[in-house]
């Protein structure tokens, strides 16, 4: 199920990244956002370092943003720290990338995966395994059932 961007004058990223920030100098409210989720806060603009390769910059916005899915590699323990997060805040998530939420995390090749949609469309994927990881053919065939 894809979710239509609503247009939100807090929103916007240099990249597309967004995030809800009701009052730029206070936290979001719990588990309002990927920001919270990932315990990220805002200040007028906000620039999250991932890696040496990746920054996640959220700003006001100054146009209508366009909802996108956005996937991250985590560790097995930040994944659980995640879910609990989701759990707490009461959001919805999902095993699948579409369909309804089924509140079920998806084990495959050997990892844990979800997605949770923002308010404003944007979905968030958390894996702890690569599907760019090679599997063998008895992988994908247990994969199947």
């Amino acid at each position: 199920m894809k979710a239509k961007a609503k247009r939100n004058p807090r929103l916007s990223s240099t990249w597309g990244t967004v995030s809800p920030a009701p009052d730029v100098n206070q936290p979001p409210p719990a588990g309002s956002s990927a920001t919270e989720l990932f315990r990220q806060y805002h200040a007028q603009r906000a620039n999250v370092y991932v890696n040496d390769s990746l920054t996640i910059d959220f700003v006001d916005a100054q146009r209508e943003v366009t909802s996108n899915h956005y996937c991250f590699s985590v560790s097995d323990s930040e994944f659980d720290a995640i879910l609990a997060r989701i759990m707490e805040a009461g959001l919805s998530f999902w095993s699948a990338p579409f369909g309804e939420p089924d509140f079920k995390v998806r084990t495959f090749m050997g990892g844990k995966g979800l997605y949770v949609m923002e308010p404003d469309g944007h979905s968030w994927e958390i894996l702890t395994v690569s599907y760019a990881k090679p599997m063998s053919l008895a992988e994908f065939l247990s994969s199947l059932t």
